[in-house]
């Protein structure tokens, strides 16, 4: 047999089995070292995203309160107690007013201390929340509608101090502590903790991730306003420490 004709024969064999078991445990095993690294960066990247609209916020935030001797934007659901709407940035239209009313950190953006919406939507609240108020997620361009509803996927309650020692809460209208947590998307979370943590905005417009998981699974607890102190005292423990 020629040379020419034996390198023929070589080139159509092919892989053998074991040859082809070989290739795909190696395939597998860089598989297994390669997805691990991709969800974590991911996560990492959802993460800063989150970290980046806070401090945005925050900003925006520091900015209101210098031209307003220091007071933060007012919560009306916080202040009457409905604190399931406490991440609306604009209020339901009101009966008698005819319009919707910008709350919270809705007065940023009423007020061009931002000029997007975009900031106020955390990519770690994946689609609707598990409990909503027919709120719209939808932010137009270059501003929403004046008339609906609308929602962020942080929860503001930097105007008040929860106590706790009571349920009793008082007003904290200046940005006067850099332990004040003004934010949190803890809460908008389909499972709280489930990115392993949260983050927090405070008052001196850093944001602080918490690399714990927090109290137990969001399935009804926005429903009660009456346990709404207790969460967010949780939330603000875990974030002193």
């Amino acid at each position: 047999m020629s040379r020419l004709e034996s390198s023929n024969i070589a080139a159509r064999r092919g892989f053998s089995l074991v040859e082809l078991v070989v290739a795909l445990g190696v395939g597998l095993s860089i598989l297994a070292i390669v997805f691990p690294a991709l969800s974590e960066a991911r996560t990492l990247a959802v993460r800063s995203v989150t970290q980046s609209n806070l401090r945005q916020i925050g900003v925006a935030t520091h900015a209101y309160a210098q031209t307003r001797s220091g007071q933060l934007p007012e919560s009306l659901p916080a202040e009457i107690g409905r604190f399931a709407w406490l991440n609306l940035v604009r209020l339901p239209r009101d009966p008698d007013r005819g319009d919707a009313r910008w709350d919270g950190f809705g007065q940023l953006f009423a007020n061009g201390y931002t000029d997007t919406g975009e900031i106020f939507h955390a990519p770690t609240v994946e689609g609707e929340p598990t409990w909503t108020h027919d709120v719209s997620y939808r932010w137009a361009t270059p501003r929403p509608d004046e008339f609906e509803p609308l929602a962020c996927s942080y929860d503001y309650c930097g105007d008040l101090r929860w106590e706790a020692e009571s349920p009793a809460r008082r007003r904290v209208r200046r940005i006067d502590d850099r332990h004040l947590v003004l934010a949190t998307d803890a809460i908008r979370c389909p499972n709280i903790g489930g990115q392993g943590g949260f983050s927090v905005l405070r008052g001196d417009a850093s944001v602080l991730w918490c690399d714990r998981p927090v109290l137990a699974s969001q399935a009804g607890i926005l429903a009660e306003d009456d346990s709404f102190p207790a969460i967010w005292r949780a939330i603000i423990d875990a974030s002193h420490r």
